[in-house]
């Protein structure tokens, strides 16, 4: 009776564990953290450029779309980080209003009005800051709670 007991509490205490996975939080990773500001940073570089050639910043845009696809390649393998996949999913697709758009619109028309660098610059830039809020908030175990995004 004690070994039937028993084997019911591991069986239970499995499909408890097992269960729950969909709720684990993803834990802080430092180099995702880095990396994104790092991504951030050139991205703001690359838009104050675009008002020049495409032709010219051609390789440094090249170099950026790789460090990029990289980077979400590594957040793929990152377990229980299906949030920030989809989230950098959202900023590179081609089809939306995203970087790579962006980069796609600058090799068509050659250069950019500076307003118009201004304000993607802007809009660009708070989709990084979400980014990075999100993984500073996996450090103290909220990641998959609701995220409150607030306007500064």
């Amino acid at each position: 009776m004690k070994k039937l007991l028993k084997i019911i509490s591991l069986i239970f205490l499995f499909i408890l564990c097992t269960g729950c996975s969909a709720l684990k939080t993803p834990s802080f990773d430092n180099y995702s953290f880095t990396k994104t500001l790092e991504l951030k940073n050139q991205v703001s570089i690359l838009i104050d450029l675009s008002t020049d050639s495409y032709e010219t910043q051609e390789p440094k845009v090249k170099v950026f779309l790789e460090e990029i696809n990289k980077l979400v390649e590594y957040e793929k393998n990152r377990k229980h980080n299906e949030i920030t996949v989809a989230m950098w999913e959202l900023l590179t697709q081609k089809d939306k209003q995203s970087i790579t758009r962006y980069f796609i619109f600058w090799e068509k028309h050659k250069t950019v009005s500076p307003h118009f660098a201004k304000i993607s610059k802007q809009q660009i830039e708070i989709m990084f800051d979400l980014l990075l809020e999100y993984e500073l908030k996996k450090s103290n175990g909220s990641g998959t709670k609701k995220l409150q995004l607030t306007q500064k």
